[in-house]
Parts: C-alpha cells; sequence; structure tokens
C-alpha cells in the first residue's frame, strides 16, 4: 500500500466559506433523502445565513445548489479536489 504525504489546508477566506457551503450542501442532500443531523445542528438555520427563506430542506438544497453554482468554477474545483484527498488519506489510515 502506498501513502500519499499530501495535504491540502484551505486557508483562505473564499475557500473556507466554499468548503462550507459544500459540507452544508452534502448534509441537506441526506437529509432530504431522510438521514437526519445529530448534535441538534439546524440545517435550515444555517441554510439561512446565505439568505435562504423557505422552510424545507429541499428548497434550502436547490438554493444552496444554485448558490454553489453561482461561484467562481476554480474556487469550487480546488475546494473539491482538497476534500477528496483529505477523505483519501482518511480511508488510507
Amino acid at each position: 500500500m502506498t501513502k500519499d504525504n499530501e495535504v491540502t489546508v484551505i486557508d483562505t477566506p473564499d475557500g473556507i466559506d466554499m468548503y462550507r457551503l459544500l459540507a452544508l450542501k452534502g448534509a441537506l442532500k441526506l437529509a432530504v433523502v431522510g438521514l437526519k443531523p445529530r448534535r441538534g445542528i439546524s440545517l435550515i438555520r444555517v441554510a439561512k445565513q446565505y439568505g435562504f427563506k423557505g422552510r424545507t430542506h429541499r428548497e434550502a438544497l436547490e438554493y444552496i445548489e444554485a448558490l454553489v453554482a453561482a461561484i467562481d468554477p476554480k474556487v469550487v474545483a480546488a475546494t473539491i479536489e482538497g476534500a477528496k484527498k483529505i477523505k483519501s488519506k482518511e480511508e488510507q489510515q
């Protein structure tokens, strides 16, 4: 088994905010299919921090997806690639 020692650090405000949006998008996708978050986190409340005005997880997901699509694709691609590298490193351990 080969281990890749490459780590991606997201240290810019834009990158951190994009990672937060993508994490919210993933959590909303799970909520739409019936998996609810633990620890009392309100996904709707988090989505409202980004301007969402609806009431359902499905509406929040559509809003966040549109918001992510409207942001610079280079930032989105870099953040997603960084998350994949971190996940693959965790799976190797």
